[in-house]
Protein backbone atom coordinates (compact mmCIF):
# COMPACT_ATOMS: atom_id res chain seq x y z
CA UNK A 1 0.00 0.00 0.00
CA UNK A 2 1.56 2.94 -1.09
CA UNK A 3 0.58 6.42 1.12
CA UNK A 4 0.91 9.44 -0.31
CA UNK A 5 2.66 12.17 1.89
CA UNK A 6 -0.16 15.16 2.49
CA UNK A 7 0.90 18.68 4.26
CA UNK A 8 -1.70 20.13 6.65
CA UNK A 9 -2.00 23.54 7.06
CA UNK A 10 -3.44 25.40 10.12
CA UNK A 11 -5.40 28.57 8.96
CA UNK A 12 -4.69 31.97 11.09
CA UNK A 13 -7.31 33.58 12.17
CA UNK A 14 -8.36 36.45 10.08
CA UNK A 15 -7.96 39.12 13.07
CA UNK A 16 -4.32 37.40 13.58
CA UNK A 17 -3.60 38.37 9.98
CA UNK A 18 -5.25 42.13 10.33
CA UNK A 19 -3.30 42.83 13.99
CA UNK A 20 0.32 42.41 12.02
CA UNK A 21 -0.11 44.21 9.16
CA UNK A 22 -1.54 46.95 11.32
CA UNK A 23 1.64 47.11 13.62
CA UNK A 24 3.97 47.11 10.39
CA UNK A 25 1.86 49.69 8.93
CA UNK A 26 2.41 51.97 12.36
CA UNK A 27 6.32 50.75 12.20
CA UNK A 28 6.94 51.87 8.97
CA UNK A 29 5.19 55.12 9.71
CA UNK A 30 7.26 56.13 12.80
CA UNK A 31 10.16 54.74 10.76
CA UNK A 32 9.10 57.51 7.81
CA UNK A 33 8.56 60.00 10.09
CA UNK A 34 12.42 59.58 11.84
CA UNK A 35 13.57 59.49 8.11
CA UNK A 36 11.67 62.92 7.35
CA UNK A 37 12.15 64.70 10.93
CA UNK A 38 15.85 64.02 10.18
CA UNK A 39 16.32 65.53 7.04
CA UNK A 40 14.22 68.40 7.72
CA UNK A 41 15.25 69.76 10.73
CA UNK A 42 18.01 72.31 9.20
CA UNK A 43 20.54 71.64 11.67
CA UNK A 44 21.97 68.86 10.21
CA UNK A 45 22.74 70.92 7.51
CA UNK A 46 26.21 73.24 7.25
CA UNK A 47 25.27 77.07 7.03
CA UNK A 48 25.66 77.91 3.47
CA UNK A 49 27.92 81.13 3.41
CA UNK A 50 28.12 82.71 0.23
CA UNK A 51 30.64 85.69 -0.52
CA UNK A 52 32.28 87.79 -3.65
CA UNK A 53 35.31 88.35 -5.11
CA UNK A 54 36.56 91.14 -3.76
CA UNK A 55 40.04 90.88 -2.11
CA UNK A 56 40.93 91.67 0.35
CA UNK A 57 37.50 91.16 2.04
CA UNK A 58 36.44 87.88 0.72
CA UNK A 59 38.44 85.78 -2.43
CA UNK A 60 39.48 82.51 -3.47
CA UNK A 61 42.90 80.98 -3.01
CA UNK A 62 43.13 77.33 -4.70
CA UNK A 63 39.83 76.23 -3.72
CA UNK A 64 39.63 77.72 0.04
CA UNK A 65 37.71 80.79 0.69
CA UNK A 66 40.14 83.44 2.09
CA UNK A 67 40.34 87.39 3.21
CA UNK A 68 39.82 89.90 6.40
CA UNK A 69 36.09 89.24 6.55
CA UNK A 70 35.92 85.62 5.56
CA UNK A 71 38.90 84.48 8.56
CA UNK A 72 36.53 86.79 10.66
CA UNK A 73 33.48 85.14 10.06
CA UNK A 74 35.43 81.66 10.52
CA UNK A 75 36.38 82.78 13.75
CA UNK A 76 33.13 83.47 14.67
CA UNK A 77 31.29 80.43 13.68
CA UNK A 78 33.74 78.32 14.62
CA UNK A 79 33.33 79.83 18.58
CA UNK A 80 29.36 79.50 17.45
CA UNK A 81 30.15 75.90 16.77
CA UNK A 82 28.16 76.37 13.49
CA UNK A 83 29.30 74.04 10.40
CA UNK A 84 29.47 76.29 7.35
CA UNK A 85 29.88 75.75 3.73
CA UNK A 86 31.58 79.02 2.13
CA UNK A 87 30.42 79.35 -1.68
CA UNK A 88 31.87 82.14 -4.03
CA UNK A 89 28.95 83.54 -5.47
CA UNK A 90 27.94 86.39 -8.30
CA UNK A 91 26.09 89.37 -6.37
CA UNK A 92 23.62 89.53 -8.26
CA UNK A 93 22.84 85.95 -7.35
CA UNK A 94 23.56 86.12 -3.48
CA UNK A 95 20.83 89.09 -3.50
CA UNK A 96 18.56 87.37 -5.40
CA UNK A 97 18.62 84.20 -3.32
CA UNK A 98 18.58 85.72 -0.20
CA UNK A 99 15.76 87.94 -1.19
CA UNK A 100 13.99 85.15 -2.58
CA UNK A 101 14.63 83.10 0.73
CA UNK A 102 16.53 80.23 -2.13
CA UNK A 103 17.81 78.21 1.57
CA UNK A 104 19.50 79.15 4.99
CA UNK A 105 22.20 81.03 3.93
CA UNK A 106 24.18 84.18 4.74
CA UNK A 107 26.43 86.23 3.04
CA UNK A 108 29.90 87.89 4.21
CA UNK A 109 30.04 91.75 4.65
CA UNK A 110 26.54 93.61 3.19
CA UNK A 111 26.09 96.78 4.28
CA UNK A 112 22.30 97.44 5.99
CA UNK A 113 19.52 99.48 4.21
CA UNK A 114 15.98 99.99 4.38
CA UNK A 115 15.09 98.04 1.42
CA UNK A 116 17.26 95.19 2.22
CA UNK A 117 16.20 94.57 5.82
CA UNK A 118 12.61 94.20 4.05
CA UNK A 119 13.61 90.69 2.95
CA UNK A 120 16.87 89.68 5.32
CA UNK A 121 17.98 88.90 8.85
CA UNK A 122 21.43 90.80 9.78
CA UNK A 123 23.81 89.76 12.42
CA UNK A 124 25.57 92.51 14.28
CA UNK A 125 28.03 94.70 12.81
CA UNK A 126 31.11 92.37 11.51
CA UNK A 127 33.84 94.48 10.78
CA UNK A 128 34.08 98.04 10.17
CA UNK A 129 35.80 99.78 7.11
CA UNK A 130 38.04 102.97 7.12
CA UNK A 131 36.01 106.02 5.01
CA UNK A 132 35.17 106.01 1.64
CA UNK A 133 37.81 107.51 -0.99
CA UNK A 134 37.51 108.02 -4.44
CA UNK A 135 39.70 106.16 -7.02
CA UNK A 136 40.79 107.25 -10.46
CA UNK A 137 43.09 107.40 -13.43
CA UNK A 138 45.74 109.51 -12.94
CA UNK A 139 45.00 111.42 -16.51
CA UNK A 140 41.80 112.81 -14.82
CA UNK A 141 43.34 114.36 -11.69
CA UNK A 142 42.45 117.65 -12.30
CA UNK A 143 39.13 117.00 -13.09
CA UNK A 144 38.56 114.93 -9.75
CA UNK A 145 40.59 116.86 -7.16
CA UNK A 146 38.22 120.15 -7.72
CA UNK A 147 36.05 118.43 -5.67
CA UNK A 148 36.30 117.66 -1.93
CA UNK A 149 32.88 116.25 -1.31
CA UNK A 150 30.91 113.30 -2.37
CA UNK A 151 28.17 115.59 -2.99
CA UNK A 152 29.59 117.99 -5.15
CA UNK A 153 31.52 115.42 -7.32
CA UNK A 154 28.46 112.86 -8.09
CA UNK A 155 26.65 115.63 -9.19
CA UNK A 156 29.31 116.52 -12.03
CA UNK A 157 27.24 114.81 -15.24
CA UNK A 158 30.45 114.89 -17.21
CA UNK A 159 31.98 112.72 -14.73
CA UNK A 160 30.88 109.19 -14.88
CA UNK A 161 31.00 107.19 -11.30
CA UNK A 162 31.98 103.43 -11.65
CA UNK A 163 29.93 100.93 -9.53
CA UNK A 164 28.40 97.02 -9.50
CA UNK A 165 24.73 96.64 -10.25
CA UNK A 166 23.30 96.37 -6.76
CA UNK A 167 25.78 97.43 -4.85
CA UNK A 168 25.23 99.95 -1.49
CA UNK A 169 27.88 102.00 -0.04
CA UNK A 170 26.13 102.20 3.02
CA UNK A 171 23.00 104.44 3.90
CA UNK A 172 24.30 107.52 3.78
CA UNK A 173 26.15 107.54 0.82
CA UNK A 174 23.16 105.64 -1.16
CA UNK A 175 21.53 109.09 -0.12
CA UNK A 176 23.76 111.08 -1.62
CA UNK A 177 23.78 108.84 -4.58
CA UNK A 178 19.47 108.68 -4.77
CA UNK A 179 20.04 112.67 -4.33
CA UNK A 180 22.99 113.96 -6.86
CA UNK A 181 24.15 110.83 -8.76
CA UNK A 182 23.45 111.80 -12.71
CA UNK A 183 26.07 110.02 -14.45
CA UNK A 184 26.75 106.32 -13.49
CA UNK A 185 28.47 103.15 -15.45
CA UNK A 186 26.91 100.11 -13.51
CA UNK A 187 29.15 96.60 -14.31
CA UNK A 188 28.77 93.15 -13.30
CA UNK A 189 31.40 90.98 -12.79
CA UNK A 190 34.74 90.74 -11.03
CA UNK A 191 35.46 93.97 -9.48
CA UNK A 192 39.10 94.07 -10.87
CA UNK A 193 37.08 95.05 -13.63
CA UNK A 194 36.35 98.65 -13.07
CA UNK A 195 40.30 99.93 -13.03
CA UNK A 196 40.20 98.73 -16.90
CA UNK A 197 37.22 100.13 -17.12
CA UNK A 198 38.15 103.38 -16.33
CA UNK A 199 41.39 103.21 -18.00
CA UNK A 200 39.31 102.66 -21.06
CA UNK A 201 37.66 105.95 -20.78
CA UNK A 202 33.96 103.97 -19.85
CA UNK A 203 34.17 105.48 -16.47
CA UNK A 204 35.72 108.20 -14.84
CA UNK A 205 36.05 107.20 -11.09
CA UNK A 206 34.99 104.41 -8.32
CA UNK A 207 34.90 104.42 -4.56
CA UNK A 208 36.44 102.18 -2.30
CA UNK A 209 37.72 102.47 1.18
CA UNK A 210 41.74 102.74 1.82
CA UNK A 211 42.37 98.80 2.41
CA UNK A 212 40.52 98.43 -1.10
CA UNK A 213 43.36 99.93 -3.16
CA UNK A 214 46.21 97.89 -3.33
CA UNK A 215 44.46 94.00 -4.00
CA UNK A 216 42.23 95.90 -6.13
CA UNK A 217 45.04 97.28 -8.77
CA UNK A 218 47.71 94.05 -8.10
CA UNK A 219 44.49 91.52 -8.67
CA UNK A 220 43.65 93.90 -12.47
CA UNK A 221 47.12 93.86 -13.76
CA UNK A 222 47.59 97.69 -13.43
CA UNK A 223 50.21 99.53 -12.08
CA UNK A 224 49.99 101.71 -9.05
CA UNK A 225 51.16 104.83 -11.02
CA UNK A 226 48.08 104.89 -13.54
CA UNK A 227 45.74 105.79 -10.40
CA UNK A 228 45.28 108.08 -7.07
CA UNK A 229 43.35 107.98 -4.25
CA UNK A 230 41.52 111.08 -2.89
CA UNK A 231 39.92 111.49 0.38
CA UNK A 232 36.36 113.27 0.61
CA UNK A 233 35.24 115.80 3.24
CA UNK A 234 31.95 114.34 3.69
CA UNK A 235 32.72 110.63 3.54
CA UNK A 236 30.70 108.56 6.80
CA UNK A 237 33.90 107.79 9.47
CA UNK A 238 32.92 104.30 9.37
CA UNK A 239 31.22 101.88 7.19
CA UNK A 240 29.85 98.75 8.95
CA UNK A 241 29.39 95.52 7.11
CA UNK A 242 27.15 93.04 8.77
CA UNK A 243 26.24 88.94 7.69
CA UNK A 244 23.21 89.33 5.41
CA UNK A 245 20.75 86.35 5.98
CA UNK A 246 17.60 84.98 4.13
CA UNK A 247 14.79 84.38 6.36
CA UNK A 248 15.27 80.90 6.60
CA UNK A 249 18.09 81.64 9.00
CA UNK A 250 15.86 81.59 12.11
CA UNK A 251 16.35 84.21 14.60
CA UNK A 252 17.79 82.12 17.30
CA UNK A 253 20.42 81.23 15.12
CA UNK A 254 21.40 84.76 14.26
CA UNK A 255 21.24 85.71 18.49
CA UNK A 256 23.67 82.83 18.63
CA UNK A 257 25.97 84.11 16.16
CA UNK A 258 25.29 87.96 17.64
CA UNK A 259 26.33 86.46 21.16
CA UNK A 260 29.63 85.48 19.90
CA UNK A 261 30.40 88.89 17.82
CA UNK A 262 29.36 91.23 21.25
CA UNK A 263 32.14 88.74 22.79
CA UNK A 264 35.07 88.93 20.33
CA UNK A 265 35.91 92.59 21.27
CA UNK A 266 38.27 92.92 18.64
CA UNK A 267 36.19 94.06 16.15
CA UNK A 268 37.69 96.24 13.66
Amino acid sequence: MIFSAQTTHTKKPFFSHLKWSICGVMFAGIISTLSLSAHSDSSYAPLIISYLDRPPYYHTVEGEAQGLLVDKVKTILEAADIEADYREVPAGRILHNIEHNISAQCSIGWFKNDTREKFARFTLPIWRDSPWMVLAPVQIKDAISQYGRFSELLADSTLSWATHRGFSYGQYLDGLVQQYATNRSEFSGDQMLLPKMMLKGRASYMIIAKEEFLPLIYSSGLGLDDFFLQPMADAPPVNERFLMCSKSVTPELIEKINQVIITISSIK
